[in-house]
């Protein structure tokens, strides 16, 4: 059903998989080419392909609640164009039914006409509709404009990630770093790895990464599990002497993407995090894939030592839409 009167020329309506997706790839495509990261393009390179591949006659009987894909949500279309999308994912978790937000996207040379406000409370409006609790969003701290609209519309910030990535070669650690020795992860580190992973991934971020703190755990079951799925994961643990300081896993999680998944504490990220990031990318064929991501604003320093960048730093937001937001 259009969101506006039809006489308008300009409506929101459900994608329709079968015939919108080549559409909206472009669109989404053009519009964050500049800041697409290995994960956006791979995600892109999977609209495409069920565009052309998939049984999309079959998946337009879908909605964001039984789609087996992440591609569901609403476009803007005008004049027989589509000019704006936003896609909704649904996430049960807990008995929480929680959606995400992504791809809020508009041709450039329609913005500034309010079409990402209403887009989005057409979102929130059918994430009510359909019993949501919560609404999570990202939006990179360096777009105050986009901020501001999801602030006014009942969004609240509630943390800061940073993905950082190689620009060019890894550096070698400094000379302090000598007396910390990496070697494979040992199955007693495991407890102390569980509880870091908890503080550095904690489950409402978790939700919305490629990670699942289970696949972690040492034990015979999950490495058959993982020949059996074909999931690479490896693990890493530095020391200095008998102290554990920082574990790392690398799981590849597509072509263009291997994440890095960092353990420590505060007190020693500073040198456990340089030495575990030179060791493993020294010893992978592809350094440049290493994604990692972390709380904003901490291990700046040591992320930076060993030659990393940060990609950008995005602003999770929450809403819940059972309570109306204020009028103000």
């Amino acid at each position: 059903m259009p969101f506006l009167p039809q006489n308008t020329g300009i409506h929101i309506r459900p994608i329709h998989l079968r015939k919108d997706l080549n559409e909206v790839a472009d669109l989404v495509d053009a519009c964050f080419a500049d800041h697409m990261d290995a994960e956006g393009r791979a995600y892109l390179q999977n609209i495409r392909r069920l565009g052309k591949e998939g049984n999309s006659y079959y998946l337009d009987a879908t909605s964001p609640e039984t789609s087996p894909v992440p591609f569901h949500g609403y476009v803007w279309v005008e004049n027989g164009k589509i000019i704006g999308n936003i896609t909704l994912i649904y996430l049960r978790k807990k008995e929480k039914n929680i959606y995400f937000i992504a791809n809020v996207a508009v041709d450039s040379q329609y913005r500034g006409r309010g079409i990402a406000r209403q887009m989005t409370e057409r979102a929130i409006q059918h994430v009510r509709e359909h019993g949501g609790k919560s609404i999570i969003l990202q939006v990179r701290e360096d777009n105050p404009v986009a901020i501001h609209l999801y602030e006014s519309l009942g969004f609240y910030e509630i943390t800061r990630r940073t993905n950082w990535g190689f620009d060019h070669r890894p550096q070698n650690p400094t000379q302090e770093l000598n007396a910390i020795k990496v070697k494979p992860r040992k199955e007693e580190s495991w407890n102390q790895e569980k509880k870091w992973l908890e503080e550095i991934y904690p489950e409402k971020v978790t939700w919305f990464l490629p990670f699942q703190l289970s696949k972690h755990e040492p034990g015979v079951l999950n490495w058959l599990s993982r020949w059996l799925n074909t999931e690479s994961i490896q693990f890493w643990e530095a020391k200095e002497g008998e102290r554990l300081l920082g574990l790392a896993s690398l799981e590849v999680i597509n072509p263009f993407q291997d994440y890095l998944w960092l353990a420590t504490s505060p007190a020693y990220e500073g040198i456990a995090i340089p030495a575990l990031i030179s060791f493993i990318a020294r010893r992978v064929c592809h350094p440049n894939k290493i994604m990692i991501n972390y709380p904003a604003y901490r291990a700046v320093a040591a992320f930076q030592a060993v030659g990393m960048k940060e990609l950008n730093t995005l602003i999770w937001m929450e809403n819940n839409p059972s309570f109306p937001k204020n009028s103000d």
